[in-house]
């Protein structure tokens, strides 16, 4: 249970982090107006996109992180180290992620290599663990705060809010109609929860790809 609720819990950090930064600089201003289309009260459109949010998030990792990466990695494990083996794969998976956004409207070159960025942070969350639970948390929340803080993410716009945000000034910062993967506050929030999750792994004494790859056998 740990697991989950600290990738939950980083996901919120690490939005909510940049977006107090963006706050400091006057790029966001934020205002207290929970909203959603006017067919159905606002608490049945929350409940909707919690649970979208969930079956993107879980569907997101089965594929890029509990498939691509963890296949990838035990048939390389043929030909190099399992260490060796988890680093390629983890970097594969991470730029598999970015490609899955890039067709995403109001992409760019900037929210590419953010995405992809996030994609090896959900890998790092991944290998460090040997649990999809964690990047599953950390992929959930992130989305979630995007969404509720009124803000696009990953250039879907999503008409369901508690908090209404003006965006103001450069979008190189902001990352405009991509929401905030696709500006530097995404990138440096994504490279300092890299950070992170490698400290939470040396603190609780886990090994890089230990539990990941089980290596193949040699002819």
């Amino acid at each position: 249970m740990a697991r989950p609720l600290a990738g939950a819990a980083l996901g919120v950090v690490l939005v909510c982090g940049a977006y107090a930064v963006g706050a400091a600089l006057g790029v966001y201003e934020a205002s207290v107006d929970p909203s959603g289309p006017p067919a159905y009260p606002l608490s049945a459109w929350l409940a909707l996109v919690v649970v979208s949010i969930v079956v993107v998030g879980v569907y997101e990792e089965l594929l890029l992180r509990g498939y691509i990466l963890t296949n990838l990695a035990e048939g390389l494990t043929a030909v190099l180290g399992r260490r060796a083996s988890v680093a390629a794969a983890l970097i594969v998976s991470s730029l598999g992620f970015g490609l899955l956004h890039g067709a995403n409207p109001a992409a760019s070159p900037r929210s590419l290599a953010t995405v992809t960025l996030a994609g090896l942070l959900l890998g790092l969350a991944y290998v460090y663990t040997g649990s999809l639970s964690f990047p599953i948390g950390l992929h959930v929340t992130w989305n979630l705060s995007g969404v509720l803080l009124g803000l696009p993410v990953s250039g879907l716009e999503i008409p369901v809010r508690l908090v209404r945000t003006e965006v103001a000034g450069d979008p190189v910062i902001h990352g405009a109609g991509f929401g905030i993967e696709g500006g530097l506050l995404g990138l440096g929030a994504t490279a300092v929860g890299c950070l992170l999750v490698v400290g939470y792994a040396r603190l609780t004494g886990r090994t890089f790809g230990e539990k990941v790859a089980t290596p193949a056998l040699r002819s």
